[in-house]
């Protein structure tokens, strides 16, 4: 029985994409908004190594999608750019402890109970990447709720959030419990 143990350790895996250290930049436009995330923490629990051996078909393997509300606040209409701040993994994600990666998209964008889209950008002096229904968050870029094309003001915003998690197969080479940890937090800026 104790080989039995050692073959299939478990450990845990903790998404903490700690979006409960939301912050709000020290613009005057937002300074009258407040951030708030249904979960702000995301608890992938024990993983058995044989379960997700299999589930790697791209040399990560995936620790599944996990679904959050975002909702802002604001006591005065004000238009709605976001950033998700975190260290980033490469061009597209962001770390997730030492070997992992985790993805952000927001997606269901309303600004005072009407459908917008989402606009990405790079930097101010960019024009926008694209502008659909769904944006990945990426380092350093910041997405926009608009309608018609151009930004949109107004006291509430709500969209879905969806965080992904992956991790190398690496990570899986341990004999104890193992905590891996992913941080960020959502920062409204100026559009």
């Amino acid at each position: 029985m104790h080989h039995l143990t050692d073959q299939y350790k478990t450990w845990l895996v903790l998404l903490a994409a700690n979006i409960l250290s939301l912050a709000v930049v020290s613009h005057a436009y937002a300074e009258n908004c407040t951030i708030h995330l249904n979960k702000t923490t995301i608890d992938y629990g024990q993983l058995n190594r044989a379960n997700l051996l299999s589930t790697a078909q791209t040399g990560k393997i995936a620790l599944g999608k996990r679904l959050l509300t975002l909702n802002i606040h604001c006591q005065e209409s004000t238009p709605f750019a976001l950033q998700f701040h975190a260290p980033a993994a490469d061009q597209n994600t962001f770390r997730f402890s030492n070997t992992g990666n985790f993805s952000v998209s927001l997606s269901q964008a309303q600004v005072d109970g009407k459908a917008v889209m989402l606009a990405s950008t790079k930097t101010a002096a960019t024009p926008l990447n694209s502008i659909a229904a769904i944006a990945t968050l990426e380092a350093n870029q910041t997405v926009t709720a608009m309608a018609n094309s151009l930004p949109i003001s107004g006291k509430n915003f709500t969209a879905q959030v969806e965080v992904e998690a992956h991790i190398a197969p690496s990570t899986l080479r341990v004999r104890e419990v193992t905590s891996l940890e992913g941080l960020g937090k959502f920062v409204m800026v100026q559009p």
